[in-house]
């Protein structure tokens, strides 16, 4: 990893929350518990010198492999997200590159291949495990379990039932008109 002075960026998702989990030290507007502090991604973002700020807004200040990591793991994930440079003095009390989107592409072109192959290769990984990507597996799961039987069969059948004036499963043959 090359060294440079620490960017800044702006990270925002489909539903302006946290959804994915990164690594925060701001302040809270929500009231949910932070789940992130063990989480891979707050790990993985440690190790690139990067920390948040301001949990529902996605301060980031590190690395501009974070920021590749960042935009790889919301990829991954097909997750509708936005990246824009964090203007001077947003976070009090800490130096950081305010950088605009030409200067943060040609940082990331310094970026040798094999550097963006394991960013990618650790972005990968870490979406896969993220609570984010299990939510969507049981959520594809319920759905499937939903949808498990022939609903056009069970209405057809409901159909003769009640052209018939019986009830569905009663056990009496008692019309209903």
């Amino acid at each position: 990893m090359p060294a440079q002075q620490p960017a800044g960026w702006q990270l925002t998702t489909q539903d302006g929350r946290n959804p994915l989990c990164f690594a925060t030290v701001g302040k809270l507007k929500y009231g949910k518990p932070i789940r992130d502090q063990g989480s891979l991604n707050s790990y993985v973002l440690g190790h690139f010198g990067v920390s948040s700020f301001t949990y529902d807004r996605g301060y980031y200040i590190g690395h501009v492999v974070g920021y590749l990591f960042s935009c790889y793991y919301c990829a991954h994930l097909s997750i509708t997200y936005g990246v824009t440079a964090l203007g001077q003095q947003v976070v009090a009390d800490y130096d950081y590159a305010s950088l605009e989107t030409p200067h943060m592409v040609r940082l990331l072109q310094g970026l040798d291949g094999y550097c963006k192959k394991r960013i990618y290769q650790l972005a990968v990984i870490c979406a896969r495990l993220s609570v984010f990507a299990s939510d969507k597996r049981i959520e594809r799961m319920l759905i499937a379990e939903v949808n498990d039987f022939d609903k056009k069969l069970q209405q057809q059948h409901l159909d003769v039932l009640l052209l018939q004036g019986l009830m569905p499963d009663s056990n009496d043959s008692t019309p209903l008109f």
